[in-house]
């Protein structure tokens, strides 16, 4: 990173290092080429077309209000707010999100980075900007602020989004990657946090974050603690840490109550799905498939990271990949990181595989999206890790889990050839296959660069039904009802879609809470 670019103000108003958080006497100026035109003017929606966006800030024109000027004067009128409250069910509101517009420019956007997702397509980027559109193009991060987008959109005012009296507060924070994958947002959280509205009343709006970092809210312990009581996190990676074998401790991350898991962006060299890879009859090749980078981690190999899983939980995939491809690498049915066509390779025998093996390095793992996309069936290993939506999802029905909280399943990871061939001969293998393409449906959120180009490419789909997924996440875990229109939709998926058994994927608490028809429920379609 250029040394101007290292350089930042803190609360005191002080141009001090962001790494060493010395004082910068005399910082070379930034200059124009470090900074480009297009990451400092390029604001959300383009101000919806009501603002002029400059240092990625809008300024309103007369009569438009909020943070990205979505709103007009009838949008923010007492009565309007009032009448687009939705109704309650069971004595729970609606879901209503505020996307809060109280942060000052320096705390929406840290550190002069990316931090708004940038649709390449509609920015026109010129040739001097090739580098960053490649970057662009291959952030792994982009999700979550795909979820910020998202949440804005027009289409949902008087619907999802309000300007007050909300059930949740979306807070514009973007970390980022901004120091190798893991960057410093909390240097800034402190000062973003500090300047939001008291909410630990009961009838105080929640807060949502969100992180497009590898490590989300996890880029040391006390991360999490540092953000107000009433808070969710919307990120990529779940990583729990909890602190002892208590049963009523704390979680030190990804707080599984409460925090949602939303799925990572595939790796770039993954084509569209076929259909075809969601037929059990297309599963001919290994056993297990891998394929991926390595680390050494002294203690944690061999017998040593079977005793000791706890221990070994900070290592690059809690030594997993490593142990598996050192003590199965000759297993006949197993396909580790094989020499081969290096991606194409990769491509073609993972959508012929029974299983895949997820085990994320120091983050999240796109292996989880990228095997899900090919109908090959999630191998987890992860001690003290949340999956997406896995308070709505049944991951039992699609995936093998042999991770635990504790770390007492070793023997499941000893005895792995055995573990899968008896998983595999219990018969419902195909079932988990077919289910594969339901949860494809629900983990499309920012595939393929937008959720409107998988619609345009792919005809049979569920319009929306990655981000009705994630609200329905937030929603169990707050405690509040979901619109009509998400819950139309997730009822679509799970008993109007394919052969009408999506719901097959939903844990129950979940399915009730989508309240569809009793005639969806007896006569599912069978298309």
């Amino acid at each position: 990173m250029p040394e101007s670019m290292q350089v930042c103000v803190d609360s005191e108003g002080r141009k001090v290092n962001m790494f060493t958080r010395q004082a910068v006497a005399a910082p070379r100026a930034i200059k124009e080429k470090q900074i480009s035109t297009h990451q400092r003017n390029v604001c959300m929606h383009n101000c919806f077309g009501r603002g002029v966006c400059k240092d990625r800030v809008c300024y309103c024109e007369t009569g438009r209000f909020g943070m990205l000027c979505q709103f007009d004067a009838d949008d923010v009128s007492v009565d309007t707010i009032q009448a687009s409250m939705g109704t309650k069910l069971d004595g729970k509101r609606e879901m209503r999100i505020e996307y809060y517009d109280g942060l000052s420019s320096h705390a929406r956007i840290p550190l002069f980075t990316k931090a708004y997702y940038l649709d390449i397509k509609k920015e026109h980027l010129g040739e001097d900007d090739l580098h960053e559109q490649s970057q662009i193009d291959a952030s792994a991060y982009a999700s979550a602020a795909h979820v910020a987008e998202t949440i804005v959109e027009k289409r949902w005012k008087r619907t999802l989004l309000t300007p007050r009296s909300g059930t949740h507060r979306f807070v514009p924070f973007f970390p980022t990657n901004i120091g190798g994958n893991v960057g410093a947002a909390d240097v800034y959280l402190p000062y973003v946090v500090r300047q939001l509205p008291n909410n630990d009343g009961d009838d105080d709006p929640w807060y949502i974050f969100v992180s497009m970092q590898d490590r989300g809210f996890c880029l040391h312990d006390r991360m999490r603690d540092m953000l107000p009581p009433r808070s969710i996190v919307v990120h990529s990676f779940g990583w729990q840490k909890f602190t002892s074998e208590d049963v009523n401790a704390e979680a030190r991350c990804h707080r599984p109550d409460f925090d949602v898991v939303i799925p990572s962006r595939r790796h770039a060299y993954q084509t569209a799905f076929d259909e075809n890879d969601f037929n059990a009859s297309s599963k001919t090749g290994p056993m297990l498939f891998f394929s991926g980078s390595l680390r050494d981690e002294p203690g944690c190999k061999g017998e040593d990271l079977l005793q000791n899983r706890l221990k070994c939980i900070d290592v690059y995939s809690q030594g997993v990949r490593m142990y598996v491809v050192e003590t199965f690498q000759n297993v006949s049915d197993f396909s580790l990181n094989a020499p081969g066509g290096k991606e194409a390779f990769s491509r073609d025998v993972m959508k012929t595989a029974k299983y895949c093996l997820v085990a994320g390095g120091h983050g999240f793992d796109m292996r989880l999206v990228d095997g899900v996309a090919r109908g090959c069936v999630p191998l987890l290993t992860a001690i003290q890790m949340s999956y997406p939506y896995d308070n709505v999802l049944d991951y039992s029905k699609f995936a093998l889990d042999i991770g635990d909280r504790w770390g007492k399943t070793s023997d499941k990871l000893r005895n792995l050839p055995d573990t899968l061939k008896e998983a595999y001969a219990k018969g419902d293998h195909g079932d988990m296959v077919r289910r594969l393409r339901y949860v494809h449906e629900v983990y499309v959120m920012e595939d393929e660069l937008t959720d409107e180009e998988y619609r345009e490419a792919h005809l049979n789909n569920v319009t929306d039904a990655g981000f009705a997924t994630m609200l329905a996440s937030i929603a169990l875990g707050t405690n509040v009802v979901l619109p009509p229109y998400f819950r139309t939709t997730l009822c679509t998926l799970a008993y109007d879609f394919l052969d009408g058994r999506g719901h097959e994927i939903f844990k129950k608490e979940a399915l009730d809470s989508f309240r569809c028809s009793q005639a969806q429920r007896t006569n599912p379609a069978n298309l």
